[in-house]
């Protein structure tokens, strides 16, 4: 994996870099790791610009990390103009009493809900991040989230379970509570997408309750997220790179073809 921090170098540099990824290794995609990339949305219209005058646009696809406080619908017709074809969100939760406590009051349900809107408006696809089992989140909270990914779709949703990693607020509760020992640390309870062997720091709902649900919405995720990973761009989709790969492998054609032909369909 190839990775370049490009956070505090200027468009012009930025643009450069890019040139060598797409020219020289052939690069055809790339994914942009900061949250607070359009906190200076100067910058990213000119990056965005630079990325149109350069032609970069057509040569390969991006996505990058957006707070849904900062975004707007300009800047998120630049990125679709500049090539981004995904854009990815901390969405958290869709508690406003938990997503207070994990964001201390700088966003609202409200503009999560916006943000996704807005991404769907100009046509970006959407990926929401949501953690759950915080503590002092009841079951109650929980299922406000779960009803949140619901009401407001999205193309592809990764729900976490909230762990205490070293370094964060949550792991020095963890060491008040003895819920871990700083001298010896089981890596492998680290697992924040699993619902065994987990180092949980959740006190306002049952262990059971709190994979109960997480199970459940995992169920309802899962199929939501391969529809849209599969079909929900069907020219992308429609390749001849990507239709041999399909076609090679019997499993899946019966696993993939009723969904492309219904998309078909669909489009037409």
């Amino acid at each position: 994996m190839w990775k370049k921090r490009f956070r505090f170098f200027s468009p012009d540099y930025v643009i450069r870099e890019i040139k060598e990824l797409v020219f020289k290794y052939n690069v055809k995609a790339l994914y942009w790791v900061d949250d607070t990339l359009i906190a200076n949305k100067k910058r990213v219209k000119e990056i965005c610009e630079l990325l149109i005058k350069e032609g970069l646009n057509k040569k390969f696809i991006w996505s990058c990390q957006l707070r849904a406080n900062l975004v707007d619908e300009e800047t998120l017709n630049w990125l679709k103009k500049a090539g981004c074809v995904q854009v990815e969100f901390g969405f958290e939760s869709g508690c406003k009493k938990v997503l207070s406590q994990i964001k201390c009051g700088n966003v609202t349900v409200e503009q999560n809900a916006s943000a996704i809107a807005l991404c769907k408006k100009v046509g970006l696809r959407v990926l929401g991040n949501f953690v759950i089992g915080n503590p002092g989140e009841t079951k109650e909270d929980i299922l406000e989230t779960f009803e949140f990914i619901k009401n407001n779709p999205m193309n592809f949703v990764h729900p976490h379970l909230a762990t205490p990693f070293p370094g964060s607020s949550y792991w020095a509760l963890a060491v008040k509570k003895n819920l871990v020992d700083e001298n010896n640390i089981d890596w492998g309870l680290f697992q924040m997408s699993q619902i065994k062997n987990n180092l949980l720091i959740a006190d306002s709902i049952s262990k059971y309750e709190l994979f109960e649900i997480y199970a459940e919405m995992e169920d309802f995720i899962r199929t939501k997220n391969q529809d849209s990973f599969m079909v929900s761009d069907l020219k992308s989709f429609l390749t001849f790179k990507t239709l041999k790969r399909v076609i090679r492998t019997p499993k899946h054609i019966l696993k993939y073809g009723p969904k492309i032909i219904k998309k078909i369909f669909k489009v037409n």
